[in-house]
């Protein structure tokens, strides 16, 4: 059993299309770092303790978190996965606008908190829906697969936070604009990236397995041949 794991490990990563996978998901447009500030956010924009509650909490917080995951769910289901999720990082660069350039009001904390956060559980969806689709349900290192993917993910989740606090020094518009300027950069590189690299697949069957019918890394044929 052991010996069929490491062997279907080692060929899911000799495929080009898991190391674009981990390039996106270790990239900072999908963090939604600005989500994990928000509560010590409230203060420059006058908003009270009652009122972070209600937008990082119960019951807008939640509420914006199942809007948001449903039609992440949806989208990613009826479009190319890796573009719902470059799209939902537009999305979060987008929202995080709000907090960045608005006035520094409780308005603008409720209604670009819980836009941000809705696109953050959008985006989160996104991400679990295109890890599955580059994972494939494969009895031996399924899970194997998306744990790694989902460790990727939560790099950014890890080093966000910190660097969106950088930008402090330009006081709380500098931690919103921070988060949108690495969000969009790092949208339009992975969006290069994808457009030169990521081949067209379809699964295939290989003894076991259901592997990518791509070329292997090292492989001289060019994607969609």
């Amino acid at each position: 059993m052991f010996h069929g794991m490491w062997k279907e490990v080692v060929t899911l990563l000799r495929h080009r299309r898991a190391w674009l996978g981990v390039i996106f998901f270790v990239a900072p447009f999908g963090a939604g770092a600005l989500t994990s500030l928000l509560s010590g956010l409230g203060d420059d924009y006058h908003a009270g303790p009652e009122l972070v509650q209600w937008v990082v909490g119960i019951p807008g917080g939640v509420i914006s978190a199942v809007i948001g995951a449903y039609i992440g769910g949806v989208y990613s289901d009826r479009l190319p996965r890796r573009l719902v999720y470059l799209g939902t990082g537009v999305l979060l660069a987008l929202t995080g606008l709000v907090l960045a350039l608005g006035p520094l009001t409780p308005g603008t904390y409720v209604v670009g908190g819980l836009l941000y956060q809705f696109a953050t559980v959008m985006a989160s969806a996104a991400c679990t829906a295109l890890a599955l689709e580059i994972t494939e349900s494969v009895p031996h290192t399924a899970a194997f697969r998306m744990a790694l993917f989902a460790a990727c993910a939560n790099v950014p989740v890890a080093y966000m936070p910190a660097i969106d606090g950088w930008g402090n020094r330009w006081g709380v518009r500098g931690v919103a604009g921070t988060d949108v300027v690495l969000s969009l950069a790092s949208v339009a590189l992975c969006g290069l990236i994808a457009l030169r690299f990521w081949p067209a697949t379809r699964p295939i069957v290989v003894g076991e397995a259901s592997l990518l019918a791509e070329p292997r890394l090292g492989s001289n044929q060019r994607p969609g041949n």
